[in-house]
């Protein structure tokens, strides 16, 4: 498997990097903000993951789609799992540093888990659909071989639009802080002489 593994990311890396496309694989940290009816719950640090696909025709900057797998994890005894995904416009303000605006949209997993107790998103009275803005501080180290790859940092904040509650009286909204750790596979070219001369058009 790992073998097979490798071999994939060399087959990858050299095309992607010729495309000016990149993907990312990583796992992440989550911690939620849970709001209900205007009180604050303690949460924990949950663990999930996801992919990221990164498409540029500047070097500098583009769109970034993907798919997070994202737990939620609250006081008391409260567990929520979602599917989220993401679309942010990167800018990279060198090839290691850069920074995402967007937002998501995001669907409930299985059931949800609420004071201990575990029942379906319906009968919890509590809406599987979320959707919100996010940003994100991303950092790139590329690696020297196989020639392009990089290490996938980044930290993300999500903040929710979307009232959970399908309670008219109350109201229940989630944010979340994420730390992504992973690799990306593929090069989008960067070139900091067009960046700065050119305003991100290629010189001729």
């Amino acid at each position: 498997m790992k073998q097979k593994l490798v071999g994939l990311i060399l087959t990858l890396a050299p095309l992607l990097a010729l495309s000016q496309n990149r993907i990312g694989f990583f796992g992440l940290s989550n911690k939620v903000s849970h709001t209900s009816s205007g009180q604050t719950s303690a949460s924990t640090t949950t663990y999930g993951g996801g992919l990221l696909l990164e498409r540029s025709k500047s070097g500098f900057k583009g769109w970034e789609f993907g798919v997070l797998y994202l737990p939620r994890s609250w006081s008391p005894d409260s567990n929520a799992r979602f599917a989220i995904l993401p679309a942010h416009y990167n800018y990279w303000l060198t090839p290691i540093l850069g920074l995402g605006f967007g937002g998501y949209w995001g669907m409930g997993q299985g059931q949800i888990e609420l004071n201990g107790l575990s029942r379906s998103y319906a009968d919890s009275l509590h809406s599987k659909y979320d959707y919100g803005l996010s940003t994100s501080f991303k950092i790139n180290l590329p690696f020297q071989v196989p020639a392009g790859t990089s290490l996938l940092l980044e930290a993300r904040y999500q903040y929710g639009l979307a009232n959970l509650s399908m309670t008219p009286t109350s109201d229940r909204r989630y944010s979340d802080l994420s730390f992504f750790l992973g690799f990306r596979i593929g090069s989008l070219g960067f070139n900091p002489e067009e960046k700065s001369k050119g305003g991100g058009r290629s010189r001729k």
